[in-house]
């Protein structure tokens, strides 16, 4: 996960495009927990990082079919709170999984429409690899099994987060790839 998670595939990414800059890339994610404990852990493992720049993705954990309202407050809290307390840009990301792929449109994805509602609210723009999977799936220019076969060779957290990116998307794709926005605003430091 140190080389070749999403967080880590970023971090290389901006530290090419960046090289006189200084990254200290932290991941504060658990793997399979959602908003309500990410809004807990906020001080503690984010706000207390003094980050530049947030990564969002709690679309896949919360259920991306569903919403509730405790957790769409949740999101709504921890971007608020981004925004507000830390004044750092935030990207809201919709990371996938295999059946968000196949399920070749996003219509059914409540929770995907209700957090681009909320990044609309704030301005925050979107990173989508689920239309972009979708896309490539479709295209036939990712191959689901492949991917699937990593899992049998022990990578536990499949897809984006714990992947090898390059099976995940392909070589060719770069961090602006991931990064279009839905209308919202470009990566601005919070006023």
């Amino acid at each position: 996960p140190q080389t070749t998670s999403y967080r880590a595939i970023v971090g290389q990414q901006l530290e090419a495009k960046y090289p006189k800059a200084h990254f200290k890339c932290v991941d504060a994610a658990i793997g399979g927990t959602g908003s309500q404990l990410g809004a807990f852990r906020l001080d503690r493992d984010v706000l207390a990082h003094t980050p530049d720049l947030v990564f969002l993705d709690y679309t896949l954990n919360d259920g991306i079919f569903q919403t509730t309202p405790d957790t769409l407050a949740s999101q709504e809290a921890i971007i608020r709170r981004l925004i507000a307390e830390a004044r750092c840009p935030v990207v809201q990301m919709f990371l996938a999984a295999k059946e968000f792929v196949t399920a070749g449109a996003t219509e059914k994805m409540a929770r995907r429409a209700a957090h681009l509602e909320i990044a609309k609210a704030y301005n925050v723009p979107c990173g989508d690899a689920i239309t972009l999977m979708q896309e490539k799936w479709r295209r036939k220019e990712l191959d689901l099994d492949q991917i699937s076969n990593l899992k049998a060779k022990g990578v536990t957290h499949l897809w984006i987060r714990q992947t090898d990116f390059d099976h995940s998307f392909g070589e060719n794709t770069k961090l602006a790839d991931l990064t279009a926005t839905d209308g919202t605003a470009g990566l601005e430091r919070a006023p």
